[in-house]
């Protein structure tokens, strides 16, 4: 079962990485809100958190992909199902 991470699930687990609260803006958790801000140096932190995280492959696999055509909507069908 997933869990559903709403913007303070979503703002602990990036303090977990590493990440500032003063360096994201969430609305609502999802990430798919365009007030959602995320610095660049906070991508980069969770990028680096993420490929030492035990999840790391499916991270990594759920992201999109243009060079293999896998896009969002791609890698979220193949996910959800």
């Amino acid at each position: 079962m997933t869990k559903k991470m709403d913007s303070k699930s979503s703002k602990t687990f990036l303090r977990q990485a590493g990440v500032s609260d003063n360096d994201v803006a969430l609305n609502d958790g999802s990430g798919l809100s365009r007030n959602d801000l995320i610095s660049a140096n906070s991508t980069i932190q969770l990028l680096t958190f993420m490929s030492k995280h035990k999840y790391f492959a499916q991270f990594r696999e759920a992201l999109a992909d243009r060079r293999s055509g896998r896009d969002f909507a791609h890698a979220h069908a193949r996910h959800s199902g």
